[in-house]
């Protein structure tokens, strides 16, 4: 097994930063004086100019931008799997729900939190809990990990965020709160979850209100994209290009999603 060992991050720069001096001063002062020993760490120190410092400051200050950024792109990377983990979870739980219940997927309180309308809590492979249980000041509620996209922040109070939505077909199905999956024409064309803002889309015009936004700036969670839960189990990820209505194709492919027969 490999150890890593860490160091405070102000600590290490200075530590590296002298190393560094310490490397450039001796390679000058051997080109300089190729016949003299190599400089002590102190007098290596002493002979930097001004000049030299702040190339090496630029350096690492530089060196220090790009580890960010990575760091960034790998936890933005890390929870964008951990939502495609967690819709994956929620596909099983809505199949799971519906083979016991004649077909029947409910799609307005799926997310429901200490109330008796919850549904999908016994499919979702955890414990049932209760609400109010909590451990180091955050309830453990299975439900409540799971309808969080991992990008959105919490602070661990309250019941937490609630990052998808499920669709309710159209034409609207007869019930508030059901409709039968298994009338499905074709599931794997029939969205049954996708990030958003909103806990339930009502139709095709729903997506640029609440899911369109979570592609474009500040407000973007998977670098520009969404991922979208199907019928048939399966997930994409979609771009803002590819939500636009702005041609005869992506209408039609967002009004399929919405399309249960």
């Amino acid at each position: 097994m490999i150890r890593l060992q860490f160091q405070r991050p102000a600590a290490l720069v200075l530590t590296r930063l002298s190393d560094l001096l310490s490397v450039v001063a001796n390679a000058r002062f051997y080109f300089m004086n190729p016949k003299k020993q190599t400089l002590s760490h102190s007098q290596a120190l002493a002979g930097f100019t001004l000049t030299e410092l702040l190339v090496v400051i630029v350096v690492i200050v530089t060196l220090a931008a790009l580890s960010f950024v990575g760091v960034q792109t790998i936890r933005q990377s890390a929870n964008s799997a951990r939502c495609v983990e967690n819709l994956r979870t929620w596909g099983a739980a809505i199949h799971g729900y519906a083979a016991e219940n004649n077909g029947l997927v409910q799609w307005y309180e799926w997310a429901s939190i200490g109330s008796s309308a919850r549904h999908y809590e016994n499919y979702l492979g955890g414990d049932r809990v209760s609400a109010t249980a909590t451990m180091d000041g955050r309830s453990v509620l299975s439900t409540q990990m799971q309808r969080r996209c991992p990008s959105q922040n919490w602070d661990g109070t309250g019941n937490g965020p609630v990052g998808y939505a499920m669709t309710r077909p159209n034409p609207k199905v007869p019930s508030v709160s059901t409709y039968n999956l298994s009338t499905a024409n074709d599931p794997s064309q029939l969205l049954l979850m996708i990030d958003a803002k909103v806990l339930n889309l009502n139709g095709p015009d729903d997506i640029s209100t609440a899911v369109l936004p979570l592609c474009v700036g500040s407000s973007s969670r998977h670098r520009n994209k969404v991922n979208a839960l199907f019928g048939d189990g399966h997930i994409t990820a979609y771009q803002a290009a590819d939500l636009n209505a702005n041609s005869k194709q992506k209408k039609a492919m967002v009004d399929r999603w919405f399309t249960l027969k």
